[in-house]
């Protein structure tokens, strides 16, 4: 068994999911449950399928509703997303809501959208946020990874790296370190490649089946857009949710190019 596999069954017992559990022929024993924190969790596992290489793993966590992937001690597994947008999802947010407990929270983002990368790119909380696209299945999901949460005022080292993954130059005079009104006034403002758009989002997330579902609307500069997105490690279990919710004949389509369709970049 891989560190994915056991990751993916760790995140099955502990939400009770038969489906992975029942492929990987593992049985929940009680004593799991009463686990203090989510590491001794990976280890019972572990120690149970004769994985011993594992056990020394100290960090457990998956980051809710937010494409963040699993993280064992620092190694990121990243989730498989599929995700829609349109200007009316009620009815199929209804279907959703009605699925199971539900958590609503509010945030507002702002995204750096580049003309030459369509690479996930926010500011959140003070953070800039960079995801990356690694691939994409037979079913048109996509699996982004993690590769940058850097807090303001940002460094000029990491304003290069994020130029660079956004596909455009940097300033011809890299300064030491970017407040947030910098960043954006004197690098995405001067820039005619980057673009910055406000983002509100009401979010409203629940789990399904194990996956983590979300729906949510959204603003992008103003402009109203609803938005329902299912992701997990396990590429399979995100398509039988898809299909569980009747959602499958609906367009796959991620927060970046949803958001360029808004704003009119190609």
């Amino acid at each position: 068994m891989s560190l994915e596999d056991c990751i993916l069954c760790t995140s099955a017992f502990l939400t009770a999911d038969d489906t992975i559990l029942n492929r990987y022929r593992l049985q929940v024993k009680p004593d799991w449950f009463l686990c203090e924190t989510a590491a001794q969790a990976v280890a019972g596992l572990a120690r149970s399928r004769g994985l011993a290489q594992f056990v020394h793993y100290v960090t457990f966590r998956q980051t809710h509703a937010d494409a963040e992937g699993w993280q064992l001690d620092g190694v990121i597994i990243p989730r498989w997303e599929w995700r829609t947008f349109a200007e009316d999802l009620e009815a199929e947010g209804a279907r959703v809501l009605a699925a199971g407990e539900v958590k609503t929270r509010d945030s507002q983002e702002v995204y750096i959208l580049s003309r030459k990368s369509d690479e996930n790119t926010k500011i959140r909380d003070g953070l800039m946020d960079i995801k990356t696209l690694q691939a994409v299945n037979a079913d048109g999901l996509e699996q982004w990874r993690p590769i940058m949460k850097e807090q303001f005022p940002l460094a000029g080292d990491k304003l290069v790296e994020l130029m660079t993954v956004l596909k455009v130059s940097p300033p011809e005079r890299v300064k030491q370190s970017y407040t947030y009104d910098e960043f954006l006034s004197d690098v995405v403002g001067k820039h005619p490649d980057l673009v910055a758009v406000d983002v509100k989002k009401r979010r409203h997330g629940l789990t399904i089946s194990g996956a983590t579902v979300e729906f949510a609307d959204t603003k992008f500069n103003g402009v109203p857009m609803q938005t329902i997105c299912v992701e997990h490690a396990d590429p399979d279990l995100v398509m039988n949710v898809v299909r569980q919710l009747g959602l499958e004949g609906l367009d796959n389509i991620n927060y970046i190019r949803a958001m360029k369709r808004i704003v009119g970049i190609k």
